[in-house]
């Protein structure tokens, strides 16, 4: 393909390789036959699709993550005395109780495992030492959970506007405006900010974690002092458990708002 310049009002236009390159791109994509073409309009429509698809799972992942699935779980043990009079053995506790809840109700979770701490504390009888480090680090994970708490309606209202511009842009499309990358911008943006979000409340709820199993490990080390003082066996130990689901539920939102942005580049490629 030869490329002609005409002098205009005494500036001539340069041609570099670059440039070439992209006009004959754009001239042979829009040369191409009905079959490239709908090749071409088939897989944005199923762009179209996924991108719906992910964004519906999107909040859905978002709304079970804070409202139904439990973030922790804390198992009490208790020993059976009868069987554990001369050794201490894994064998010779049981389950006791589970508690577990969801992060919005953090609060009360943490309400109902107060009355079992407080008798593991009064058991311990430390003198006060153990009191005081376990309200201090109490403290610490009300703000922690204050954190989490502030960036989980930042990620719920980035689902909501992703959704609305979605919804937004397939009225356009209905309405025959075939120029939708203003609102495809606009999802992108949202979900870099959901994005973020996501990985920050990943890193608070590892804060969370860590500041339980330290406030638990606490009384089980005053426990045992006490237990050992007394040459008893120790009546009752604490335990968290590792994170399993609502883990891998956070890591999933994570890695689908990823998906979901690539995708959205991928549809708003004019080649």
């Amino acid at each position: 393909m030869s490329v002609h310049t005409e002098e205009i009002g005494g500036f001539v236009p340069k041609m570099t390789r670059s440039s070439l390159s992209r006009v004959s791109r754009f001239i042979s994509h829009r040369e191409s036959g009905p079959v490239a073409q709908l090749t071409l309009f088939s897989h944005k429509a199923y762009l179209e699709q996924m991108i719906m698809l992910l964004n519906i799972i999107s909040i859905v992942i978002c709304l079970a993550a804070f409202l139904a699935i439990p973030m922790l779980r804390i198992q009490l043990y208790t020993a059976k005395l009868e069987d554990c009079q001369e050794e201490h053995h894994e064998n010779c506790y049981r389950l006791n109780q589970t508690i577990s809840w969801p992060p919005y109700l953090f609060r009360s979770g943490l309400k109902s495992l107060s009355p079992l701490i407080g008798s593991a504390l009064v058991y311990a009888k430390d003198n006060g030492t153990i009191d005081q480090i376990v309200d201090e680090a109490i403290e610490g994970l009300n703000e922690r959970l204050m954190e989490y708490q502030i960036t989980w309606p930042l990620d719920f209202s980035c689902c909501i506007a992703v959704i609305i511009l979605d919804v937004i842009r397939r009225i356009r499309r209905i309405q025959n405006h075939l120029y939708d990358s203003a609102p495809m911008f606009g999802m992108s943006l949202m979900l870099f900010t959901m994005t973020f979000m996501r990985a920050v409340e990943t890193y608070f709820y590892y804060n969370l974690l860590t500041s339980v199993s330290s406030i638990l490990s606490e009384v089980n080390k005053a426990v045992k002092r006490q237990a050992v003082s007394q040459k008893e066996t120790i009546p009752m130990m604490f335990c968290l458990e590792p994170p399993k689901i609502h883990f891998a539920v956070s890591m999933l939102g994570l890695f689908l708002s990823v998906l979901d942005i690539t995708m959205i580049l991928d549809y708003m490629d004019p080649v």
